[in-house]
């Protein structure tokens, strides 16, 4: 799929200096992106859940085996 991706010249210049590949390093900076906001959106989620057993609650199962 083809896409554009509005990067700042200058990042996009370190970042071709660094790796001297273009398409490698605009693919790895959108997955880097689209992982970064997934994870902020499931840590927005953390504790929400009154379903689940507490930390404290697994690890007293745990010691019980």
């Amino acid at each position: 799929m083809k896409t554009t991706t509005d990067i700042p010249d200058r990042d996009f210049e370190d970042a071709i200096g660094l790796t001297k590949a273009k398409r490698e390093t605009a693919v790895g900076a959108g997955v880097n992106s689209d992982h970064r906001v997934r994870m902020a959106e499931l840590a927005s989620h953390a504790g929400t859940c009154s379903g689940l057993m507490t930390p404290e609650e697994l690890q007293a199962l745990r010691r019980r085996g």
